[in-house]
């Protein structure tokens, strides 16, 4: 974002301010549930949690997993077999 910010010549404060006042929220919340939204697309359609964690943007596997776990209070492997069960 401060790249981003300095070529059009605005701080990040001021987008950042205008960001939550628009959107309702900060950016980077808003950045994680994007990211959430499309990892749980990339799991359904069959993606291992490896490849969604590098297609959403995380170096490591480990840090994607902490960051759905604290957020959807399990893990992606234990999300996709109860979404799996729930289908059977």
């Amino acid at each position: 974002m401060a790249v981003l910010c300095s070529e059009v010549g605005v701080s990040v404060r001021t987008i950042q301010r205008v960001f939550r006042k628009e959107i309702g929220i900060d950016f980077e919340s808003w950045r994680r549930q994007v990211r959430l939204t499309k990892a749980v697309e990339l799991l359904v359609s069959g993606c291992s949690i490896k490849e969604v964690a590098h297609k959403v943007g995380y170096c490591q596997p480990s840090a994607f997993v902490e960051m759905f776990r604290r957020t959807f209070g399990t893990t992606p492997k234990a999300w996709m077999s109860a979404l799996e069960n729930r289908g059977q």
